[in-house]
């Protein structure tokens, strides 16, 4: 399961062709801090994230359903 993440997370993290990506430079690195929140640009969510992110809510949301009607199904089962 792990190769398979991690074979998705390649593919989207591969840049277009003919993009060159700008060395980091490490030397600060022990001495980095993230800056204040509030100083933050807020995120910015694709459309196609966006809508996973209803896909994964209603999962979520049928599963705790389910977890509900089971509970409730056990608490009838003990009455009768």
């Amino acid at each position: 399961m792990s190769r398979i993440a991690h074979s998705v997370l390649v593919m989207l993290s591969i840049r277009k062709r003919g993009e060159v990506e700008e060395p980091i430079d490490r030397s600060l690195q022990d001495t980095w801090q993230m800056p204040p929140l509030a100083q933050l640009a807020p995120g910015r969510l694709s459309l196609s994230n966006k809508i996973w992110m209803a896909v994964l809510r209603a999962y979520l949301v049928l599963g705790a359903g389910l977890v509900l009607v089971r509970i409730a199904q056990l608490a009838m089962a003990g009455k009768a």
